[in-house]
Formats: structure tokens, sequence, C-alpha cells
């Protein structure tokens, strides 16, 4: 497939999320080796001494799936001016995915992750990437 890409893990060596602000996490056996692994989104951007997240006009992001000492990073850089954000659901054959909406002022970007046991590594395919784009509606960030 065209728009596919191979996600390997890596050691994660020290703490990617060091500095990060942790906006969503959930554990679930995503590589059906009947252990859970964890999903977490963090972000760079801090939380004042209320709780409330001081966003910038930009910040890093990163989405990454944690299996013991290994992580899968699916999304580690820059978003100006939008987010990023992920739903999990399981398919009819029992099969985990990850769907990760990435957005900004200008674009829209919809992938899919799936696992795949045989090269152990993520697949992202990705299922919306329209060019040419202006946000009507305002960007309304996590809080």
């Amino acid at each position: 497939m065209q728009n596919e890409v191979k996600i390997y893990s890596r050691e994660v060596n020290g703490d990617p999320a060091r500095n990060l602000t942790l906006l969503k996490t959930i554990s679930i056996d995503v590589d059906g080796d009947n252990q859970p692994e964890s999903i977490e989104l963090y972000t760079a951007a801090q939380k004042d001494t209320s709780g409330m997240i001081m966003w910038d006009d930009g910040q890093n992001w990163l989405l990454i799936v944690r299996d013991g000492s290994k992580g899968y990073p699916l999304f580690d850089d820059r978003i100006q001016l939008g987010q990023l954000d992920y739903l999990v659901y399981a398919s009819s054959d029992k099969e985990t995915h990850i769907i990760a909406t990435y957005s900004d002022t200008a674009s829209m970007k919809v992938s899919d992750y799936s696992f795949d046991r045989d090269q152990m590594c993520f697949l992202q395919k990705v299922l919306y990437n329209p060019s040419d784009i202006n946000w009507v509606m305002p960007y309304e960030p996590y809080k």
C-alpha cells in the first residue's frame, strides 16, 4: 500500500515524555500478547498552578505506545496552532487500532495504526489527508 508506513519499536532510554504534560492515556493489549501496553498522548505545553494548560501558538506533541522498556513513537513533532488526539477501537477480527487525528489551521490528517505481529511493528495507514484546506471553525484546545 502506498500510504503505509512501518513504525518499529526502539529502546526508550530515559523518558521521552520527561518535562511533557500527559493529556490522555489508556492501557490495552495492542500487540496481542495478552499484556496491556500503554498508549500515551503528551504535549510540551505546561500547566499553571491552577492546573490549566498554558498553550502557546505551537508546541511539540508525543503519541507513544509503551511496551515495557520499549516504545513505539507514533507521532513526535511540533504542531503550530493545532492539536493531536487519538481514539482506540477493536475491529471485527479483534485487532486493536489507534486512530490519530492531527489538525492545524490549514491541514488535517487521520491515520490508522495497527500492530503487525509478523514484522513486530506498527503499520500506519493514512486515511485522510486533504491538501489546501482552511478551517472555518475556531481551534478549541484541551483544557
